[in-house]
């Protein structure tokens, strides 16, 4: 083994030149798969954090009607939380807190400029425990929003308003009847979720209830548990309890109910890796090529090495282990540089509120977006890119075994 490194160190440096040529594409390739996958691997932890902590908490119940597809439009698929149900929620053991919610669409308007937002009715007191909203508004809140209304930060930047103005909250009743509720904005709000500060609107459950015309029914009640590892389970046992007592409702879970995100966020880390692959493959073209070159520049040695009893695997053994030495170079260069922009970007993260102001990417993120630090990011990526390398030197290996030893010799 000792003498397949020094031999293959020694033929790696016979043309210096060529060996960092062919080593850069390596290093290119091992530095972009290490911070691609810091930053996809971050935008997915922030994303599933925005949206436990701000849209859907770990689980919810709601009615078996209820559609996804529309979810501004389920004004019929509504229930009452019963006596029963609540104690069933509050003895258990894995709950850590829940809430009602209302769920509707609407008009937001100033008096002279109208849009359509989402709305959602809260019960504040239990509304702040199991979700972190009302700890990122503007200004503090403490009242019970009963005729206030809290607006997306965005949204507070397009309507100029201030803490205090009015606003009306326009839109058709649970029976189709129009509606206008006049409320005060108490504080905007900035949560870092686009989905929450571009387009929600946040009032008290009993002015939501006032505004559709129902009386103690709800859309759903969200639930935070102690431990999210804990969902499934979870969900698997009390949709048990629904069948048999409340065989109208279901409950479903933050991954059912997003379930559009992690489809877009599998799509998006793909195409990624794709792309990466492309370049280690270029890499691997280029590692190719320098080995083949060293076969025709080297035929002489490898002739003489066969007439002295070198088997083919040997020469095999001697080409992959130089081919292998090169992509190490690469890997081990890369994933230094790789490790330090890892580290900056879990730290610092970059910021690009100035362009994502008024664009989605998809990802329930904006502002500041910070990457993933894991060791295991290095491993996979100095893993696949050795193995690169070593595929890589398999043909000219090949092509060096296959040349007679007559016809080198002459």
């Amino acid at each position: 083994m000792k003498f397949f490194l020094n031999f293959s160190l020694k033929n790696m440096f016979r043309q210096k030149g060529r060996t960092i040529l062919t080593t850069i594409p390596i290093i290119v390739g091992t530095v972009l798969l290490i911070y691609m996958m810091s930053f996809v691997n971050g935008m997915n932890e922030m994303s599933i954090s925005n949206i436990i902590d701000y849209q859907t908490a770990h689980a919810k119940i709601f009615h078996k009607d209820y559609d996804f597809e529309k979810r501004s439009n389920n004004n019929n698929a509504t229930f009452i939380p019963d006596i029963k149900l609540l104690n069933y929620l509050k003895n258990s053991n894995e709950i850590k807190a829940f809430t009602h919610q209302i769920f509707f669409s609407g008009n937001l308007s100033d008096g002279i400029n109208k849009i359509p937002v989402f709305c959602l009715g809260i019960e504040p007191k239990s509304y702040r425990k199991t979700f972190k909203t009302l700890n990122d508004t503007l200004v503090s809140i403490d009242s019970p929003l009963a005729d206030e209304i809290i607006i997306g930060s965005s949204l507070k930047k397009i309507f100029e308003l201030n803490n205090g103005d009015l606003c009306f909250l326009e839109g058709r009743s649970k029976f189709g009847t129009y509606d206008a509720l006049d409320l005060f904005l108490s504080s905007g709000v900035n949560t870092g979720n686009p989905n929450i500060d571009r387009n929600f609107i946040i009032v008290n459950i009993d002015n939501a209830k006032r505004f559709l015309d129902i009386d103690g029914e709800i859309t759903n009640i969200a639930i935070l548990l102690n431990k999210e590892k804990q969902v499934d389970g979870f969900t698997d046992k009390v949709q048990i309890f629904l069948n048999s007592e409340y065989p109208d409702l279901k409950i479903v879970s933050w991954k059912e109910e997003e379930k559009d995100f992690f489809a877009f966020a599998y799509l998006d880390q793909v195409s990624g890796y794709i792309m990466i692959l492309i370049v280690l493959i270029i890499a691997g073209v280029g590692i190719a090529n320098t080995m083949l070159l060293s076969t025709y520049e080297r035929l002489k040695e490898i002739g003489t090495m066969r007439s002295l009893g070198a088997s083919s695997m040997i020469i095999m053994k001697l080409y992959i282990s130089e081919g292998a030495m090169i992509g190490i170079l690469g890997t081990a260069i890369g994933s230094l540089v790789g490790l330090i922009l890892m580290w900056h970007a879990h730290h610092y993260g970059i910021d690009f509120s100035a362009f994502m102001e008024d664009m989605s990417i998809g990802y329930p993120i904006k502002n500041v977006i910070k990457g993933s630090f894991s060791i295991m990011i290095i491993v996979k990526t100095v893993l696949f890119t050795f193995i690169i390398a070593v595929i890589s030197s398999v043909y000219p290996a090949r092509r060096a075994m296959k040349e007679q030893i007559s016809k080198i010799m002459k």
